[in-house]
């Protein structure tokens, strides 16, 4: 076993130094990560259970046992069958958690060390406040004209297609963007249910992408609204595209090109907050005195949308009520240990953070 984890352990290492090569990372994440991908993806999606999540359970649980049996150890180190049992536990421990390591690096951490968007389309610069206020408006008048476009029942609220149609229609999508942005072909798995969606809510976590299973999840108390791009975005995960920038970026194309309009309306008003942030930033910077005055000027939303959003609220608040959350006294510090996560990775993934989408998105109407 100690040689199974070396050879593992410095498999992993090579890799890691190699993937600091963006030429050699850009390569394996445009032709071998796709096999990874649907080999993982297929097999995971032929079990009913999260299996990432399941395992991530399981390995605090060994993690927990293995500290025990340590200091244990201390106090029984003259019992040989003790000793005997707790080194062969420690060194499966370590050996699964070296194979999981290598795995880890394979599917997720070179293809994040390739370049952004695999290079097919490239951050703009030097974004001016007209281009924002342009791209802001479009937006709105997008949202607005989709929104009348979609669906509805005879009391005027969204109809909604099953979780499963919306995922064929969006897979649908992302298979047309793949001629320009390859990593998109391949196989995309269903979406499961994270059984820890009540700890996501508190935590404002929509859904999660586990590198070593490559299962998606989702936050099941999410609105209906937002579950097409939410989706989208961990299926762009799940394709390669592990920056939050680029994830959004796919998922505001695969959901905006698609032939839904309530797609089209959901994937531009979830990444609507994104340009009008960065348009309220680039215009008080740049005339703070009549900041105010002209964004009021710029196009609204109709009444619709804001009955759309709170229905869709509501909804999804019934269906969290209706379940039973023994846990919930640890919701208030699940959501400070949140927000201190949200802003230390904000911190550290810097400009591929989930507002980096803004200069993607410029850039893809400077080419239109």
């Amino acid at each position: 076993m100690k040689k199974y984890a070396i050879i593992t352990c410095s498999i992993s290492f090579v890799l890691f130094l190699l993937s600091f090569i963006t030429p050699l990372s850009d390569i394996y994440a445009d032709t071998i990560y796709g096999l990874t991908s649907d080999f993982w993806g297929v097999l995971t999606s032929l079990l009913i259970i999260n299996v990432g999540e399941c395992f991530m359970y399981l390995a605090a649980l060994a993690l927990l046992i293995a500290i025990v049996l340590s200091i244990l150890l201390l106090f029984l180190r003259k019992n040989q069958k003790f000793k005997k049992f707790t080194i062969t536990y420690l060194n499966i421990v370590f050996c699964t958690a070296s194979t999981v390591m290598l795995i880890y690096m394979l599917n997720w951490y070179i293809p994040l060390h390739s370049s952004v968007m695999g290079n097919a389309i490239s951050p703009a610069e030097n974004i001016t406040l007209e281009e924002l206020e342009s791209i802001r408006n479009h937006f709105v008048e997008q949202i607005n004209e989709n929104a009348m476009e979609a669906a509805r029942d005879e009391d005027g609220c969204l109809i909604y297609p099953e979780e499963k149609e919306i995922r064929g229609r969006i897979t649908e999508s992302m298979h047309r963007l793949s001629p320009e942005y390859k990593r998109l072909t391949g196989y995309y798995p269903n979406m499961k249910p994270a059984y820890c969606s009540d700890v996501f809510e508190w935590m404002n976590i929509g859904g999660y992408t586990y590198p070593f299973t490559m299962e998606i999840t989702y936050n099941r108390y999410v609105t209906k609204f937002f579950y097409p791009s939410l989706f989208a975005h961990e299926s762009a995960h799940h394709q390669g595209y592990y920056r939050e920038n680029e994830a959004n970026f796919i998922e505001f194309l695969a959901c905006t090109t698609a032939e839904d309009p309530l797609l089209r309306y959901a994937g531009y008003m979830n990444t609507y907050s994104y340009i009008n942030d960065a348009y309220i930033g680039a215009l008080y910077n740049y005339d703070p005195e009549n900041a105010e005055e002209r964004y009021k000027a710029q196009v609204k939303f109709i009444p619709q949308i804001r009955t759309d959003l709170i229905q869709a609220q509501d909804e999804a608040d019934e269906r969290y009520e209706s379940d039973d959350h023994p846990m919930e006294s640890l919701s208030e510090n699940a959501a400070t240990v949140s927000d201190t996560g949200w802003d230390t990775q904000a911190k550290l993934l810097g400009e591929n953070g989930y507002d980096g989408v803004v200069p993607l998105i410029v850039e893809y109407y400077r080419k239109k």
